[in-house]
C-alpha cells in the first residue's frame, strides 16, 4: 500500500509509509473498544525490532498480533482493530473472534 500511496500523492515512499501508519493509529484510537461488524478482513503478523538470528515466524524478540479491518461495500477501510495474541492457534483465534 505505501508504494501505491506514494505514487498517488507524489511523495517519497517513507512519507507514504509514515502517513499510512498514522492513519491506522488514528483509526485504532477512534474505535478503541468498539466491535467490528459487517465485512471484516483479518491478517496475522509479527512485530519486533531487528535482531540477529532467525527471521519471521518463531523469531525471538517478536510478538504475534492480529489486524482486523472493517470495510465498506467497495472495500474501503472504515475501522481497524489491532490486538496482540499469544500465538496463531485455533483456540487463540477463537478467543480473539
Amino acid at each position: 500500500m505505501p508504494g501505491q500511496l506514494s505514487r498517488e500523492l507524489g511523495v517519497a515512499y517513507n512519507t507514504a509509509w509514515k502517513l499510512k501508519h498514522k492513519l491506522l493509529q488514528v483509526m485504532h484510537e477512534r474505535n478503541q473498544g468498539e466491535r467490528l461488524s459487517g465485512r471484516i478482513e483479518i491478517d496475522d503478523a509479527y512485530l519486533g525490532g531487528e535482531r540477529p538470528g532467525k527471521r519471521g515466524r518463531g523469531a525471538e524478540h517478536k510478538f504475534p498480533f492480529v489486524a482486523a479491518v472493517q470495510t465498506d461495500e467497495e472495500g474501503h477501510p472504515q475501522r481497524v482493530q489491532l490486538r496482540r495474541v499469544s500465538g496463531f492457534t485455533l483456540d487463540e483465534m477463537r478467543r480473539y473472534a
